[in-house]
């Protein structure tokens, strides 16, 4: 919060508290029989203390507590500006014109009593609105936390989601070219698999998640061009319930897919990596054999991409398993209910 400042709705709170306030009076007032001309006159100097006592607390919090952060001088500031304040109401009010007394030293009350009791008096009547704006102020806070944490999330999803490798299509590309010249009926299957592939992340591309049925259409046609580029090195199998009425994360199963491709390669033309996909009620496993990988360190930005996407928007996480001859991950599978909104 830069500053303590009140708007609209501040002040038609302020309003609803001063209405309130005066149907007690004006009932607190007839109880104790006083003239109506008492009505006119002393409501409006409660009034008027209550609002300069808010106002004040205002200026003071707004100073010395948000811009300076001193809060000793604040309190001794404000218990001052509480005793002034309603040492000039009791002025007004118990020695008015409508009171008996008339202003003498003599039947002032004694200075301990008239200091505590005007602080008294002051915090008494101004307590309740203050809480209230307070309490407005801090809510609205943490609205504007959430809402700037929500904007925050969908920029790091849009980052994410477009982190779709510009060198996949540059090396499809290639595959494209050598097709056209040796298998050109192949390469149109190819070329309509891969328009797939790009109308799906057009289509998705404002999505957080999608269906099973709608990201396992997409990993066919992405299963379609690997096989195809690397002529039978590796190998897919899709087993389980492949219209269960769950979400993942959009473009998920491809991400782990490509990650098996890219850290799983082999020199040994016997040597298939097989990948299996295993679809189960709540969740889904890809486990993969492991190929000889290059002397590259790798550092499985897709596995963590799809970490971190999990954990903007759900509380579940992915279950990694690791040995020298295979690498399985098991995602959750999303309801709507568990997925943050």
């Amino acid at each position: 919060m830069e500053s303590f400042k009140l708007n609209k709705s501040d002040y038609k709170l302020i309003g609803g508290y001063f209405l309130l306030t005066t149907i007690w009076l004006v009932y607190k007032f007839y109880l104790e029989d006083y003239l109506l001309s008492q009505y006119f006159y002393e409501i409006p100097i409660i009034w008027a203390q209550t609002f300069s006592l808010l106002m004040i607390s205002k200026w003071l919090i707004d100073r010395y507590f948000i811009k300076k952060e001193n809060i000793i001088f604040l309190m001794l500031l404000m218990l001052f500006s509480f005793w002034s304040v309603s040492f000039i109401q009791m002025l007004l009010c118990d020695f008015g014109p409508y009171q008996d007394a008339k202003l003498t030293l003599s039947n002032l009350p004694e200075m301990g009593e008239l200091i505590i009791g005007n602080i008294n008096e002051s915090v008494f009547n101004v307590c309740i609105p203050l809480c209230l704006i307070s309490g407005k102020k801090y809510y609205e806070y943490q609205l504007n936390q959430l809402k700037f944490a929500d904007a925050q999330k969908e920029l790091e999803l849009k980052t994410l989601r477009t982190q779709f490798a510009p060198h996949f299509l540059f090396n499809n590309l290639n595959t494209i070219d050598a097709l056209i010249d040796q298998q050109p009926e192949k390469a149109k299957e190819y070329i309509s698999h891969l328009a797939n592939l790009y109308r799906y992340i057009t289509e998705n591309k404002e999505e957080d998640i999608v269906t099973i049925t709608k990201e396992l259409e997409f990993v066919k046609s992405y299963i379609y061009l690997i096989q195809t580029r690397f002529a039978g090195e590796y190998k897919f199998n899709i087993e389980g319930n492949q219209t269960v009425e769950k979400y993942v994360p959009t473009g998920a199963l491809q991400a782990l897919l490509e990650n098996v491709v890219k850290h799983n390669s082999t020199n040994d033309n016997n040597q298939i990596i097989t990948t299996n996909i295993h679809l189960k009620e709540n969740y889904i496993k890809i486990s993969n054999s492991k190929g000889e990988t290059g002397t590259k360190k790798t550092t499985k930005s897709g596995i963590w991409n799809l970490q971190k996407r999990y954990e903007l928007l759900t509380d579940e996480k992915l279950n990694i398993k690791e040995s020298h001859d295979f690498f399985e991950v098991k995602i959750p599978l999303l309801q709507l209910e568990n997925h943050h909104q």
